[in-house]
């Protein structure tokens, strides 16, 4: 059972796959051949064969398969893909071809390498892919041009194959190996290649498919079917190519795996199989089978991956084995991609089975070929792929060569010096014939030459030996000078004759018609209104059978099919519905017709006339008939008739009428047998078969004889005096034969222009006679430009049809004042007015000096015979040159002081301008400093000033020292041309003087009799010295300040080193430290008791300018006063430290007291701790971390011992304790051990530079030290973000942190263009590293970091000249071609200019429409895309030495805008010398409304092309244009054309599908402009217009808007409706419908009629506007109609029933009738009646409170309501504290705020603000008391800010329904007394609520966060007035939010999203 599911399965699969599209696989490699730039092509892919083929087994090996087109690469050309057919898979219904093509790519510079990407692509793969369905296939491969290396080391692609279709098992481990070769079997050291999944372009790869980079496939497919699959496979040179091919997933019955828990049981995957033990192997299943697969038998089939060597010129075979271990069943070996020649046997088959292939490979097919097979059973199993390399490796002499004493000795015509691989001069082929002969050209020999003689300029013919550029006066006899022969059934197709008077000069033709026909075409156009449906069926069920018989005569005929009708009343003389290549028995199932009739306009001859006009798919080179089917004859007029019969003979068809079941095609026969071609067949009408063997019959008629006929529409019909006769074509042999009879004369008088003869061989093809005949030459006009006092060079142009060598003569001359014309020999050509110039010559215009006006001079041209009809007009400007104006610079410096305006203007000077202007060019240097500007703007680097106005500069910005800042100017004039030199002013920018601060400590204490110290304290910024005075002193009764000798208060008041200090008493000289100046003085009194507010003294600080600081008090107390006893000091005990650490443990001087005043514990300890003797390695400290000395203090005295930097060993102290009266205990020590420690290393990073120029940085080396002596490590931990850093073994750093291991770095800028913000520009960077020790000590830690230092880099950028490249240039012959030099400027790349050095030999260069003149290029320079190319009239590449080019060349340079010179190089004009492909398809297409019209665009090679291509560039996109892509007999696909331009090749016939949109029509709908192209060579511009016919459609119903009527709530304005139809009115209202109807056909004319269907609630009126309430009549169902208004609207009014409402209230549906009766869809209009939403309002009892800072502020009775609000629905609340006059929130630093209830409520983390959410009763409950405490006084307010969240309105607009409410109250903080008040709180205030403004959107946050719990977020409630507003806001019920869509649903309360 279970292998006949799997053979079902296997079978279905197939089935799918054979009904599929046609790609299966593809793949393209490339190899250099005998010069790096000609490129060899192979390329392998894969079809379903039954695309091309009527059955799999049709095809044959060695069959030719058009498939598409191989594109080369941007702008160098593309090849048509022809593949030999090498494998073919019968079963599987798929082939594998190659193909093979040479391409000569463009030359590079030496030294250069250039990629091109070629690539084959095309529409659809599979449509049942379960990936990239149906999307285009791009097969691509890099191709790499390398005139930089050796042609022996120039790269080759890689190589790969595949099995097109690899089958794989669902759900099972899948492992294969994609095998490729490297190509480069010539270099030693061949390169690694690595694999991936391609990226090349988007599609999507399997699911559970993963590739290795060696090539190694795992692939886990969970479905079954088809997947696509691309891989990507890189050599180490950067060459790719990609192999794309498919995976067919089946279903594989199995059981589980005995390892597993559920072993045995069944399963069709792994994943069903459990707990085995190799579960998750992607190699080995779980689930198993016993249905095993046939496998390969090594040897003699090589293994996968292995390498074959076949050689050169010996015949070499391999043999495949294959076998199956399972009984009764074959097996067979298919293989794929084999090289064409390769021959095949397979000898043996049964159970195991043989191939044998055998190669003998030539010098041609040196290269790697990935062959694949697979074998397969029976039964269908497969398996697995195998593929292997067969290289034919390059031998070191080619074709027969042999080697002697180590020189290539060469057989036959091969050449020695290409080591035998290039054919001698003179021979071509791969086979080295000799070339024909070339008289007056140059062969096209070599190895990949085709022997064609390329004629020099002016000769033509096969050997070119005819001239076709020469005097008419030579030529005296008609010849055949041009033949072209595309591959077609008569030849030549086109023929290019020159005729002299000599009559009936014969042109012989050639026919040749293979038996069976091998190409046609049939078009089926069939009559839609036959007279039944049954009729109609006949045709429909015989369609099948007619294509088969035509399929017998023709195995690849393709068909398409049409539609006419001859319906009296609405005829359609001709619809296009599928193009040539369609299935038409499929397309004509699917139609159905409009009408059966038997009455007939009789118009079947005016529709097979539009067929043959349309474009339509016809394949070049195919027969083509058109096969009419129609029940009447046609009634057309004999003007019809005659252009019936133009029209197929101008498109040589055929055509063949079925007469089906009528009685007589009178007219039918009659106009056929006038026009002499074409069959009339007589069918029954009864019969499906009848007909189609009839039709057959029909077409066999015209297949059976060639009709000759000249076509009367050419232009050089008239030239034809006879046609050959007819020919009979054989029916059982090929017909081959040279016919005669036609022959053509010159027709006396003729004056046409370029007569064509069209000579049709009915259905056959035709031949195009392109006629020349010595016709007057044309002199072309032109212009040119000099600049003033300059000359100028020109030549005198024409052309000529006959191609005639040229001259010229000038008619007309300058006037005497304008200078003079000279020529080459420096005559002046008005002293020769009679004399003929060559073409060549060069004339020279100078005009005279200060010429300007314009001027003319007229001439014609002269071909040998006669001169031209009209003369032609050489136009002369001169253009008036621009002086540059100048400017002064201002020689004095301008001097500023601070805050004063400084005024100055600038002069500049204009030769044309009188008064110029200037500019700064950097003014920001200055506005650094204050503010600069111009009659009141800012000055800007684009502010025009006039010269002599007044600029203003006022400094604000005071430096810290003097600076000067320069400004360069320019001046401009209005041409906007800056002056050539720059000029400058200076600025002396002065640094102003800041005041002293003084300060000092107030009070100080003293005991009674005791002394004390005070410090005077200056501070100053920018002074070195300070001066105190003494502004008033109090020394109270027994006191005085006085200062020691000492600096310090150890002298004694009154004594020789003291200094009493009095009023007015100055210290001078005090120097600044830190900007701070101090000066200690002294105070010492004699009171016995405690005296407060005893003395004070104040003083100001003046510092060296002068400035005098405010004035400070200090105020001095005397405390203390009592008998004493001697205090006792406690021991502290010996202890430890560690070295350089401050003691972590504190100790503490004290002692004990018998005074119980200055000791009694707890509460009294009033001695004094003394450091007597401090230690002698280290200090005391009085706070741990601090930097205090500890010399004495209030005991307990705690202080903390911290060692000298570095000590180690023992320290010690002494200390003593003191009571008040100064009694001093005894002296105790204590000794400190100091215990070593690890100390933490320095580091030093020292800045460095350096430049552009300077390439890598030099070495840096870091500067650390470390106290131990321990080793030090350095590592980076932060880089530079633009400079490239290095470690000490000048490696890249990429990775952080990174160590330096001997503690170096360089620097190097990779990049000048990535440099942010501003690329080539000189900036600073940072880096930061970081060292370690390496110390052995761990305790109290172990090695030390230094922590992070950075360092600075300084990068200086160096202009850098720019570079450039020679480029070539292509163009048209006889075309003018703008070029764009090719320069590079890693600074300024769009600002570069080109230097030309000499101009072009051969063509003109042009700056606009000025000739450049050797002159001008010596003194200009041009914008690198300035210039165009024009060659000389009639030149081109041919008239080169070897017809390949290039033409002209010219040698430049770049100029950057620093004025840098690049190198010189080349630009190369390339001058092709073809002409563009023709458009031969409708101008005009008409198109039936809402149907697809099948658009076939087809065009002609151009003479001398070979490509017809065609770019779209634009639609006017109306409709829909789409690419349609034949399926075969699937139909069509089309793909829409969504950007342009779109470009197609590879044909000459393309199909499009063109889709007007719905419901519109009209002429000129939609315009289709594309043109055609050849290569890069393109037509003119086409354009089809579209014309989209009408069909009568139904109405169409807009609902424009509704107005609401009554509500005084709102303004009642127009609302749009959008989409939904919704209305939103309030109870109690009436609401105003507005809507229109449309119809888009024109005979609707009157208005159409609007019905409005009852109201099931509420009432509905008409409109009237003579009522207040607009309420018209009622609408009921007896009046349902509303009429037209006389605006164009339709309106009605509708009331709800009072008091009533609710959403979705009621639905009213309104639709249109036409006057034809056809109603438009219907549109309901949704009306939601809804409450009104009253908005909240704030209560306050009290609305002033005030106190002091420090007390708490409780605020009483603050409430709120929301009358619509109920007791479940939430409101929100923001409770906060703003300013006294703003709605700045106040900062918590300044005040706090609290609620009586915080519950479901949140403090701002940073502002006094508190955000609450919840019923309105608990949120009253929870303002009931609100407390505030302020830091900072000021007046403040306290906001209470409500919004009822909309709850009342429905739920569709509650977002836009929110209401709220805003209630202030006044809180006003006083400052707490203090000793001293030296500020204004309320400043202090301000600024503090000022800063904290910037946190006022955090509130919000803070709201949204609780808010967005329960309630939908609005921007209405969020708005900026939400928070800050005044008041209660307007209503916002009938506001739309912009984001009112964007409502999320709500979220729980528990949600706690931020």
């Amino acid at each position: 059972m279970n292998k006949l599911f799997y053979l079902f399965i296997l079978i279905a699969s197939l089935f799918i796959l054979t009904d599929a599209s046609h790609f299966r696989f593809g793949t393209i490699s490339w190899q250099p051949t005998t010069d790096y730039r000609t490129i060899k092509f192979t390329s392998n892919f894969a079809y379903r064969t039954t695309f091309f083929y009527s059955s799999t087994s049709s095809i044959k090996v060695g069959n030719l398969v058009n498939v598409g087109t191989l594109n080369f690469g941007s702008g160098v050309g593309s090849v048509t893909v022809s593949v030999t057919v090498t494998d073919f898979d019968v079963k599987n219904n798929w082939f594998t071809g190659t193909f093979t093509t040479t391409k000569a790519y463009p030359a590079q510079n030496s030294g250069t390498i250039r990629e091109y990407t070629a690539i084959f692509t095309s529409c659809c793969r599979i449509s049942s892919l379960l990936n990239n369905k149906d999307a285009s296939w791009n097969i691509t491969t890099s191709v790499q041009i390398d005139n930089k290396n050796e042609l022996s080391m120039v790269n080759w692609s890689p190589v790969s194959g595949m099995i097109p279709i690899v089958q794989v098992v669902a759900n099972k481990n899948n492992n294969f190996r994609v095998i490729a070769s490297d190509q480069n079997v010539q270099n030693a050291d061949s390169s690694a290649l690595t694999f991936s999944f391609s990226k090349v372009y988007t599609m999507t790869q399997p699911s559970g498919m993963t590739i290795d980079s060696k090539g190694n496939c795992y692939f886990l497919p969970t479905q079954i079917g088809l997947y696509s699959t691309q891989i990507y496979i890189l050599d180490s040179r950067g060459a790719y190519i990609v192999v794309d091919f498919i995976l067919q997933s089946v279903a594989e019955p199995g059981t589980c795996d005995p390892t597993c828990s559920n072993a045995g049981t069944a399963c069709n995957q792994n994943s069903q199989c459990k707990g085995c033990t190799n579960s998750g192997s992607t190699t080995i299943d779980t689930c198993t089978t016993s249905n095993y697969p046939p496998d390969f038998v090594s040897p003699p089939t090589p293994d996968d991956g292995d390498t074959k060597l076949f050689p050169i010129g010996a015949s070499t075979s391999l043999t495949f084995s294959c076998k199956t271990i399972m009984s009764g069943r074959s097996t067979t070996i298919q293989t794929a991609n084999l090289p064409v020649g390769v021959t095949t046997k397979t000898p043996v088959t049964g159970a195991t089975s043989n191939t044998t292939i055998t190669w003998t490979p030539t010098t041609a097919n040196t290269g790697s070929y990935v062959v694949s097979l697979v074998c397969s059973d029976s039964t269908g199993l497969t398996s697995s792929v195998r593929s292997f390399t067969i290289l034919v490796a390059k031998p070191d002499c080619g074709n027969g060569g042999y080697t002697e004493s180590g020189v290539c000795k060469c057989v036959d015509n091969w050449d020695p010096a290409s080591k035998c691989f290039e054919c001698k001069d003179g021979y071509y082929g791969e086979n080295c014939v000799a070339v024909p002969p070339c008289v007056n050209g140059v062969p096209n020999s070599g190895i990949n030459g085709d022997g064609k003689c390329l004629c020099s300029n002016g000769w033509t013919g096969a050997d070119c030996s005819i001239s076709s550029s020469q005097s008419c006066k030579d030529l005296s006899n008609s010849n055949t000078s041009i033949s072209y022969s595309n591959p077609s059934f008569v030849n030549p197709t086109k023929v290019q004759v020159y005729l002299t008077s000599t009559p009936n000069y014969e042109v012989p033709t050639i026919v040749s018609i293979p038996n069976p026909i091998n190409n046609l075409d049939v078009y089926v156009l069939v009559d839609a209104n036959l007279a039944s449906t049954t009729a109609f069926g006949y045709i429909k069920s015989g369609m099948s059978t007619f294509v088969s018989n035509i399929e017998n005569i023709c195995e690849t005929a393709q068909f398409g099919i049409g539609y006419f009708s001859d319906y009296t009343p609405s005829p359609i003389s001709f619809s296009p519905s599928q193009v040539m290549g369609s299935p038409i028995a499929a397309a004509i199932g699917l139609y159905k017709p409009a009408t059966y009739s038997t009455t007939s306009n009789g118009n079947s001859l005016l529709a097979a006339t539009d067929a043959a006009s349309a474009s339509v798919g016809w394949n070049s080179g195919s027969f083509k008939v058109i096969v009419i089917i129609t029940d009447s004859d046609h009634s057309s007029s004999s003007a019809q008739i005659t252009a019936f019969t133009n029209k197929f003979i101008g498109k040589s068809i055929v055509p063949v009428v079925v007469s089906f079941g009528a009685s007589s095609m009178t007219n039918w026969n009659s106009a056929l047998t006038s026009a002499g071609f074409g069959s009339v067949v007589t069918a029954s009408g009864t019969s499906a078969s009848d007909w189609s063997a009839k039709a057959n019959t029909g077409v066999k008629n015209v297949l059976s004889k060639i009709v000759y006929k000249s076509d009367p529409t050419a232009t050089g019909s008239s030239f034809v005096s006879s046609v050959p006769s007819t020919v009979t074509v054989s029916s059982s042999s090929s017909t081959q034969q040279t016919v005669n009879g036609l022959k053509l004369s010159l027709p006396s008088g003729t004056t046409i222009v370029s007569p064509v003869a069209t000579i049709s061989a009915m259905g056959y093809g035709q031949t195009d006679i392109s006629i020349n005949y010595n016709r007057p030459p044309v002199a072309t006009s032109g212009s040119f430009s000099v600049n003033q006092n300059s000359l100028a060079t020109f030549k005198l142009t024409g052309t000529d049809p006959d191609a005639n060598i040229l001259q010229f003569k000038f008619t007309t001359f300058l006037t005497a004042n304008a200078g003079v014309i000279t020529d080459s020999n420096g005559k002046d050509v008005s002293k020769q007015q009679s004399n003929y110039y060559a073409a060549s010559e060069i004339f020279t215009y100078t005009p005279f000096e200060n010429y300007l006006a314009s001027n003319t001079i007229r001439f014609v041209a002269f071909d040998g015979c006669v001169e031209s009809n009209t003369y032609a007009t050489i136009s002369i400007t001169i253009n008036k040159v621009n002086q540059l104006p100048e400017c002064s610079s201002i020689s004095s410096t301008i001097t500023t002081t601070l805050n004063t305006q400084s005024t100055f203007s600038m002069t500049a000077t204009d030769f044309e301008d009188a008064s110029p202007f200037l500019q700064f060019t950097k003014p920001t240097d200055l506005t650094a400093y204050g503010t600069f500007t111009y009659k009141g703007a800012s000055i800007t680097s684009s502010t025009k000033i006039t010269t002599g106005d007044s600029v203003i500069f006022t400094q604000t910005v005071n430096p810290k020292n003097d600076a000067t800042v320069t400004l360069e100017f320019r001046a401009i004039d209005t041409s906007n041309a800056f002056s050539q030199a720059s000029c400058s002013v200076s600025f002396k920018i002065q640094h102003a003087n800041v005041a002293p601060v003084s300060s000092s400590t107030s009070p100080i204490s003293v005991i009674p009799r005791g002394s004390v110290s005070l410090t005077l304290v200056s501070t100053d910024s920018d002074s070195t010295k300070a001066l105190f005075t003494i502004t008033a002193i109090k020394n109270g009764n027994n006191g005085n300040f006085y200062t020691c000798s000492t600096n310090d208060c150890s002298c004694t008041s009154g004594s020789s080193d003291s200094t009493i200090i009095s009023l007015k008493d100055q210290f001078s000289g005090i120097s600044y430290s830190s900007t701070k100046a101090n000066k200690l003085i002294c105070f010492t009194n004699g009171e016995p008791s405690a005296i407060s507010n005893y003395a004070s003294i104040s003083f100001t600080s003046t510092d060296d300018e002068g400035l005098e600081s405010n004035t400070v008090s200090v105020v001095v107390n005397i405390v203390g006063d009592r008998a004493n006893v001697a205090p006792v000091v406690t021991k502290i005990q010996d202890y430890s430290v560690y070295q350089d650490y401050l003691d972590s443990d504190a100790h503490v001087v004290t002692g004990t007291d018998a005074d119980i005043d200055d000791y009694n514990p707890p509460n009294v300890n009033n001695l004094i701790a003394i450091i007597t003797t401090p230690p002698s390695n280290g200090i005391l400290v009085t706070v741990q971390n601090g930097n205090n000395v500890a010399t004495q203090g209030n005991a307990p005295f705690t202080h903390y011992y911290r060692p000298n930097p570095g000590f180690k060993g023992t320290d010690s102290y002494s200390y003593q304790v003191m009571d008040t009266f100064k009694e001093t205990s005894s002296v105790e020590s204590t000794t400190v051990t100091v215990n070593p420690i690890n100390h933490k290393p320095t580091l030093t990073v020292n800045s460095y530079s350096f430049t552009s120029q300077s390439g890598a940085g030099e070495t840096q080396t870091l500067v650390t030290y470390d106290f131990d002596g321990d080793n030090v490590l350095c590592s980076v931990q932060a880089a530079p973000k633009q400079i490239s850093m290095y470690d000490s073994e000048n490696e890249l750093i990429t990775t952080l942190p990174k160590s330096l291991s001997s503690n170096s770095y360089s620097f190097k800028l990779l990049d000048a263009s990535k440099i942010s913000p501003t690329p080539f520009s000189s900036f600073s960077d940072s880096f930061i590293i970081s060292c370690k020790d390496d110390s052995k000590l761990t305790t109290p830690y172990g090695v030390l970091s230094t922590g992070n230092v950075t360092g600075f880099v300084q990068f200086t950028y160096i202009n850098t000249p720019p570079t450039t490249k020679g480029i070539q240039v292509e163009l048209d012959q006889d075309t003018t071609e703008p070029f764009t030099f090719n320069g590079t400027d890693i600074e300024s790349p769009s600002d570069l200019k080109a230097k030309i050095y000499a101009l072009p030999a051969n063509g003109q260069l042009l700056n606009g429409n000025v000739v450049l003149t050797s002159k001008l290029i010596g003194e200009e320079t041009y914008e690198l895309d300035a210039l165009s190319y024009k060659p000389n009239a009639g030149l081109s590449n041919w008239n080169t030495i070897d017809n390949i080019g290039p033409l002209d060349s010219i040698p430049y340079s770049v100029v950057d805008q620093q004025g840098l010179v690049s190198d010189s190089d080349v630009v190369t004009f390339s001058v092709r010398p073809r002409n563009p492909p023709v458009y031969t398809g409708a101008d005009v297409i008409d198109v039936l409304q809402n149907t697809r019209y099948p658009l076939n665009v087809q065009g002609k090679v151009g003479n001398g092309g070979s490509e017809v291509n065609i770019q779209v560039l634009k639609f006017s996109g109306r409709g829909t244009l789409s690419i349609a892509h034949s399926m075969g007999s699937e139909g069509t696909m089309d793909t829409e054309i969504t950007s342009y331009p779109n470009s197609q090749t590879g044909s000459t016939s393309y199909n499009f599908a063109y889709m007007p949109p719905h419901n519109e029509y009209g002429n000129d709908f939609d315009f289709i402009e594309f043109k055609l192209f050849d290569g890069d060579l393109y037509s003119e511009l086409y354009t089809i217009t579209v014309n989209v016919i009408h069909v009568n459609q139904p109405p169409t119903i807009q609902l424009i808007s509704y107005k609401v009527l009554d509500d005084t709530s709102k303004d009642n304005g127009e609302v749009l409706f959008d989409s939904t139809y919704i209305v939103n009115m309030n109870i109690n209202t009436s609401v105003l419908i507005k809507y229109t109807g449309s119809d888009v056909d024109v005979d609707q004319v009157t208005p159409l009629l609007s019905t409005v269907t009852t109201a099931l609630r509420g009432t509905l009126y008409t409109k009237d506007e003579t009522v207040p309430d607009l309420k018209g009549s009622i609408i009921d169902r007896n009046h349902t109609t509303v009429e037209q208004s006389s605006d164009g609207y339709y309106y009605v009014v509708y009331s709800p029933v009072p008091d009533s409402s609710g959403n979705s209230y009621v639905r009213i549906p309104f639709f249109m009738t036409d006057n034809g009766g056809l109603d438009s869809p219907t549109l309901t209009a949704v009306i939601n009646v809804n409450r009104y939403n009253i908005p909240p309002f704030v209560l306050a009892g009290n609305k002033t409170y005030s106190t002091t800072t420090k007390l708490a502020l409780s605020v009483e009775n603050v409430q709120f309501d929301d009358p619509d609000s109920g007791k479940s629905n939430n409101v929100s609340i923001v409770v906060s504290i703003v300013g006294e006059n703003d709605e700045n929130v106040a900062s918590l630093e300044d005040i706090k705020i609290s609620l009586k209830r915080m519950q479901n409520c949140e403090l701002h983390t940073s502002l006094a603000s508190i955000s609450c959410l919840d019923t309105k009763s608990a949120l009253n409950e929870s303002i009931q008391t609100i407390t505030v405490n302020a830091v900072t006084a000021g007046n403040y307010r306290l906001k209470l800010f409500v919004d009822d969240l909309g709850y009342n309105a429905p739920s569709a607009i509650r977002a836009q329904s929110h209401m709220n409410a805003t209630g202030y109250v006044d809180v006003t903080f006083e400052e707490a007394e203090t000793t001293t008040q030296t500020n204004d709180n309320k400043t202090v205030l301000t600024g503090a609520i000022a800063g904290a403004a910037a946190g006022t959107a955090l509130i919000a946050a803070a709201a949204w966060r609780l808010l967005r719990k329960a309630a939908p977020p609005t921007d209405t409630f969020f708005s900026e007035a939400a928070f800050l507003g005044d008041g209660v806001s307007s209503n916002p019920l009938y506001e739309q939010s912009a984001s009112a869509a964007e409502n999320p649903l709500y979220q729980s309360a528990s949600d706690t999203t931020d």
